[in-house]
């Protein structure tokens, strides 16, 4: 499965659990079933702003439809005044 089916299978996927019919969420989003349905089948010509639009809806983050994973810091750097490195910026 490559990454285009992989955010179809995770819009159907959140569709599904969200009790929703693929008429129903089409409705809602302005589309025609159709059009939304082969979103579904291969996310490969999905416009961005419709993942958007979907992530708002079902309150996910967008970055989770596109990648299955949740946009997380998982370390951070705390540099106190005066006590970083020194960098040459020109």
């Amino acid at each position: 499965m490559d990454d285009f089916n992989e955010i179809g299978a995770r819009l159907r996927e959140l569709r599904e659990v969200s009790d929703y019919t693929v008429e129903e969420l089409a409705a809602e989003l302005h589309l025609s079933p159709e059009v939304y349905a082969s979103y579904e089948r291969n996310g490969r010509d999905i416009p961005i702003s419709v993942i958007y639009e979907i992530a708002n809806k079902f309150k996910v983050d967008f970055n989770e439809i596109l990648t299955g994973q949740s946009a997380r810091l998982e370390t951070y750097h705390l540099i106190r005044q005066g006590h970083g490195k020194i960098v040459n910026r020109n």
